[in-house]
C-alpha cells in the first residue's frame, strides 16, 4: 500500500488535445509543493492565505529554468474542507500534452508522487466523509452511459444503499443485545426463542427484498444481452434495422442472408439493450446455416431477454414451434411481425406471453415494442438500486447465516450467526472491509478520481 500521508497529484480530465486540463494535488505538502512552481497576479503569495474555494490567476514556472510553463487559473481547498479532506489544490492550466505533463513533471520534482488509480476517492473515503458504497456510487456515475444509469449512481452516491444497511444492521444489533442478555442471564424456559426466530423471518424476508430490487441495476449496469430469433425470412433483421433506427443489417427477399450475429447496442428508458441479430433456423440447414445456428443456441444460453419473431401472415410452421419450445425456459417477448398482411392464425393455437403485433415495413408497433422491453428491467422511480455484483453477495450471505440462526436451539449459536449477518452488511458500507476489498475496488476508478 502506498504511503497515505504523502502528497499526490494526477490529471483529472482525460489527457490529448483540449481546451482546458485540471490537475489535482491532494496531501498535507499540498501548498508548499504548489507554491514552488505557481505565481500569483496578486500581492499574496501563500496559498494557505488566499481565499478558498475562489479562482486565483497565475503562472507556473519551472524555478530551475526560470521558465514560464503556463498562465493558469488555481483554487485551493483547505482540510477538512475539500474532496479528499486534505489540504487541496486544483490547477487549471491549457489542454494538450505539453503543458499537463510538464506541470505534473515539476510537482514530482518538488515533492508529489504520482497517484494511484481511485486513489482521491479513497482518501475521501478514509476520512470519514463518504462510506464505501457511496465511493461505489461515485464509481458508477463517473461509468454512466445512460440516464437511468447516472440516476441509479447518485442514488447511491447520496447514501440510499447505506441508509438501508444502517436501517437493517441496527434491527440486529437491537436483537443481538437481547440474544446476549438471553445467554448472560436467563435461568429458566422462556417463549423469547420463538419470538427471536421470527424476527430473524422477517429480517431475512428484508434483505431477500433488496436483493429482489436490486437485481434489476445489474441490468442497468452492464446491459441486457437480447438476441433476436426466428425462423428465416421472418423479419428479424427487419426488427433490428427498425429498433436501431438505421440500416445496419443486409434485408433481402432471400431465406437465410444472415448467416452470422450482427449486434448493437441501443439505450431504452436509459437501460442498454444489446441486440443481436441472429441467423434465422430452417429444418434444413446448409453447412454455412449450421455453424450460424449453433453460434444462435450460444447466445440463446447466455440471453437475458430473447425476442422471437413469428409471421403473422403464415401458419405457424415446424421452425417456429421448435423456437418457441427453445425460448420457454427464458424470459421472452414475442412479436407477429407483418401485421399490415392479412393474417393466418393457426387454429387453436395459444403462445404465452401472447404475441405483439408489428409491421416492420410500415413501423406500426416498434414504440410499444420498445416500452415493453424497457418495462422488463425497470424499477420504480423510487425503487432501490444495487451497482455491485459484491452487494448482492453479501445481502445473500447475511440472508443465508439469518437461515441458519433461524434453525438453531442454542443461544450461542444463534447470536454468533446474527454477528455474520452484521459483518456481511456492514462490508458494503465499508464499516469492517479488509485492505485488498479496498484496493480491488479503488483500483477500477481513474487515476485523477
Amino acid at each position: 500500500m502506498a504511503e497515505i500521508f504523502s502528497t499526490i497529484c494526477a490529471l483529472a480530465t482525460p489527457p490529448g488535445l483540449s481546451a482546458i486540463a485540471v490537475i489535482r494535488v491532494s496531501g498535507r505538502e499540498a501548498f508548499s509543493i504548489v507554491e514552488r512552481i505557481f505565481l500569483a497576479s496578486g500581492k499574496e503569495k501563500r496559498l494557505s492565505h488566499l481565499p478558498a474555494q475562489k479562482l486565483i490567476p497565475g503562472e507556473i514556472i519551472d524555478p530551475e529554468a526560470k521558465e514560464l510553463i503556463d498562465k493558469v487559473l488555481l483554487a485551493t481547498y483547505h482540510s477538512p474542507h475539500s474532496y479528499t479532506g486534505e489540504d487541496m489544490v486544483e490547477i487549471f492550466c491549457h489542454g494538450g500534452f505539453y503543458c499537463p505533463e510538464r506541470i505534473i513533471s515539476l510537482l514530482l520534482r518538488y515533492g508529489c508522487r504520482q497517484a494511484l488509480p481511485g486513489e482521491f476517492t479513497k482518501r475521501r473515503f478514509l476520512a470519514g466523509k463518504i462510506d464505501l458504497a457511496q465511493a461505489e456510487g461515485i464509481l458508477a456515475l463517473t461509468s454512466a452511459r445512460t440516464e437511468l444509469q447516472a440516476q441509479a449512481a447518485l442514488k447511491q452516491m447520496k447514501g440510499s444503499l447505506s441508509q438501508r444497511m444502517k436501517e437493517i444492521v441496527g434491527e440486529m444489533k437491537e436483537l443481538l443485545a437481547e440474544v446476549e442478555n438471553e445467554i448472560e442471564f436467563s435461568e429458566k424456559e422462556s417463549d423469547f426463542l420463538e419470538c427471536c426466530r421470527r424476527r430473524l423471518e422477517k429480517l431475512k424476508e428484508r434483505i431477500g427484498e433488496l436483493v429482489k430490487k436490486g437485481e434489476k441495476e445489474v441490468f442497468i449496469q452492464k446491459g441486457v444481452k437480447c438476441p433476436i430469433v426466428g425462423k428465416a425470412n421472418v423479419g428479424k433483421s427487419s426488427l433490428f434495422n427498425r429498433l436501431l433506427g438505421k440500416e445496419r443489417a443486409l434485408v433481402t427477399e432471400i431465406p437465410g442472408t444472415t448467416r452470422d450475429a450482427i449486434s448493437e447496442t441501443i439505450s431504452l428508458k436509459g437501460i442498454p439493450f444489446r441486440l443481436i441479430d441472429t441467423c434465422g433456423f430452417r429444418v434444413q440447414r446448409e453447412k454455412l446455416e449450421e455453424l450460424g445456428w449453433e453460434k444462435t443456441e450460444e447466445y440463446l444460453r447466455e440471453a437475458d431477454l430473447v425476442i422471437v419473431v413469428l409471421d403473422h401472415s403464415q401458419p405457424l410452421t415446424e421452425e417456429d414451434y421448435e423456437i418457441i419450445r427453445l425460448t420457454a425456459q427464458k424470459k421472452r417477448v414475442i412479436v407477429r411481425n407483418k401485421s399490415d398482411l392479412p393474417p393466418h392464425l393457426t387454429e387453436g393455437e395459444e403462445i404465452l406471453p401472447p404475441p405483439l403485433p408489428i409491421s416492420c415495413k410500415e413501423g406500426t408497433g416498434i414504440e410499444e415494442l420498445k416500452e415493453l422491453l424497457a418495462r422488463q428491467f425497470l424499477n420504480g422511480e423510487e425503487e432501490f438500486y444495487l451497482s455491485e455484483f459484491r452487494h448482492h453477495d453479501l445481502l445473500r450471505r447475511a440472508a443465508a447465516a439469518l437461515g441458519r440462526a433461524q434453525k438453531e436451539p442454542y443461544w450461542e449459536t444463534i447470536a454468533y450467526e446474527i454477528k455474520s449477518a452484521i459483518n456481511s452488511l456492514a462490508e458494503i458500507t465499508g464499516e469492517v472491509t479488509s485492505e485488498e476489498i479496498l484496493d480491488r475496488i479503488f483500483s477500477r476508478f481513474c487515476i485523477g478520481k
